[in-house]
């Protein structure tokens, strides 16, 4: 059990990094087996990813699942003070640095996830998932929201502009600095700021 525990977790760390830096055709069984864990030194094969998650692709859902989860965390953490009598644009402000700060500092991360989210994987196998997750969030800022504004369609906007822009980033199309990241946050409280209350 501790060895399957630990195999599904240097999996789930070769396919971010295998995806971040080629796409899903470079996360071949093969590539995906090849990699060694520094605790254990274990040596993993392909048979071992079908006993652990059944199929590639489900081995590609559980990835994302475990990315979604380490996002949410950060949004929940981020949303633990917000409140409706407190200025809307500074709460937002602390929001976007926590997720921008997390997003910037984790590469791989960010890219494998954007990949997956544009994926035909996402709608297939995790949209569903993905709604029930965010939903926590979506009730928590709603009633800041005006009540014909669609608040899940908000946060997946925002969601795909601080992924685009953290992409964009990494790509060196625009610089990591303090004045894009205030640019990036007015882009995004903008883009919501008059469907709030």
């Amino acid at each position: 059990m501790k060895n399957e525990r630990l195999y599904r977790e240097v999996f789930i760390a070769n396919t971010i990094r295998l995806v971040s830096e080629g796409g899903f055709e470079a996360a071949t069984t093969r590539a995906i087996s090849g990699g060694r864990s520094e605790m254990n030194n274990i040596k993993l094969n392909e048979a071992h990813i079908y006993r652990a998650f059944g199929t590639k692709e489900n081995l590609f859902a559980e990835t994302f699942a475990s990315l979604d989860s380490e996002l949410l965390v950060i949004l929940e953490d981020a949303l633990k003070n917000f409140s409706l009598s407190k200025d809307y644009r500074e709460q937002c402000e602390a929001i976007f640095y926590k997720l921008w700060s997390f997003l910037l500092q984790n590469e791989d991360k960010c890219k494998y996830y954007t990949r997956y989210y544009y994926s035909p994987y996402f709608k297939q196998l995790s949209t569903k998932a993905h709604v029930e997750k965010m939903r926590p969030i979506v009730h928590k800022m709603k009633p800041a929201f005006l009540d014909q504004a669609d608040v899940w369609a908000l946060l997946h906007h925002v969601i795909n502009v601080m992924l685009s822009f953290a992409v964009s980033c990494y790509n060196g199309a625009i610089e990591n600095n303090e004045e894009n990241a205030t640019h990036i946050f007015n882009v995004v409280f903008l883009s919501i700021s008059s469907y709030l209350k």
